[in-house]
């Protein structure tokens, strides 16, 4: 009966790929046109889209190129594995396919692997340096996260010169000058972004800090003094202003999902961890960046699985602190001059616990 009640649940996949074959196959596409279904980037439906892969796959048509886009299938359902399985037959298959060490690098980021991601980005540059805008642009991230702030740069400055339209590097670029106080510099990858994008809401957000900082230090990039420390200044602001340590409404209170222990700390390796310790289990966020204001807030940005956040914390006379804003990369709030706008209520402070 089990196995039985398997087979039904499983009943509106199995309905949803036969209907749309069915859908096709009346509309005049045949399975000959299961090249064009397998391609990720004409939208058809992973599951839909797997199957016409497979097609392709059985009957031995363009292997290396229906491998991979099955691997992207794979990778846009988040099965990773099955991903970099199906990149691995591509690359077998051609050993010079630039595109599929690229993904490959991607899914072994995604799976946690940043090293061998690394590789892969370096072996698709190598085919051919000349198209490779995403891989430098992919391995300028792996510098980023491991804190090498100029070999980031200069990956970013390669993939914007191969992809002169390709916003996310202008914001990536933006973002690291940003983080090295060179705030003229920021600003003007932020105006390309933008010029781009119109829309991007975390364009304009950026500039608009980058402006505010630049004229707070009369358009000089400001020493690290200014800041309170030598390098890695977002680390120093934050342990100056004193946000180094755990955090909680009420440090007796056993910890759960109502009740949870903020730790901020610095790791090995120069970042910033906020960690959320809810007593079952923990979450970490990275602080990239921190500046304090003219009225003495600190002010950070927060990434939690690649969306970013801006918090601003206040300290009250008694040493304990408050989030007085806290937003979104589209400007949008859920606190506001320290009131949660959900409920109305003002943000409950936070004590030292150690």
């Amino acid at each position: 009966m089990l196995k039985k009640d398997k087979w039904f649940a499983a009943m509106p996949r199995r309905l949803l790929c036969a209907l749309s074959f069915a859908i096709l196959f009346f509309q005049g596409v045949f399975p000959a046109d299961a090249v064009y279904l397998c391609n990720p980037a004409h939208g058809a439906n992973p599951e839909v889209a797997i199957e016409a892969c497979n097609q392709e796959i059985s009957a031995g048509r363009s292997l290396d190129v229906a491998y991979f886009d099955r691997g992207l299938n794979w990778a846009k359902k988040k099965d990773v594995d099955k991903a970099i399985d199906d990149y691995n037959h591509a690359l077998a298959i051609n050993p010079n396919y630039q595109d599929a060490y690229i993904a490959r690098g991607n899914a072994w980021k995604d799976k946690g692997d940043p090293e061998q991601a690394r590789t892969d980005y370096d072996r698709a540059i190598a085919i051919d340096p000349s198209k490779a805008g995403l891989a430098y642009f992919a391995r300028g991230n792996y510098w980023k996260d491991k804190d090498q702030l100029q070999k980031a740069i200069d990956d970013y400055d390669r993939a914007i010169d191969l992809m002169p339209m390709y916003t996310n590097a202008y914001m990536s670029r933006g973002f690291l000058h940003f983080a090295r106080n060179d705030f003229t510099k920021a600003i003007a990858d932020y105006e390309r972004a933008l010029a781009i994008d119109p829309n991007n809401n975390l364009a304009k957000i950026n500039k608009a800090d980058a402006e505010r900082l630049q004229k707070q230090f009369g358009g000089a990039v400001p020493k690290t003094e200014d800041f309170g420390g030598p390098p890695e200044p977002a680390a120093q602001t934050i342990t100056r202003w004193g946000l180094i340590g755990a955090w909680a409404a009420d440090c007796s209170a056993p910890l759960d999902e109502d009740h949870s222990r903020q730790t901020y700390k610095i790791d090995p390796n120069g970042r910033i961890i906020h960690e959320y310790n809810f007593g079952s289990h923990t979450q970490q966020r990275e602080i990239v960046s921190a500046a304090i204001s003219e009225i003495g807030s600190l002010n950070v940005k927060e990434v939690f699985q690649s969306v970013q956040r801006e918090y601003g914390y206040m300290k009250q006379t008694d040493s304990s602190l408050r989030i007085i804003y806290n937003r979104n990369e589209k400007n949008e709030y859920t606190v506001k001059e320290g009131i949660i706008l959900g409920s109305g209520k003002p943000t409950v402070p936070q004590s030292r616990c150690n």
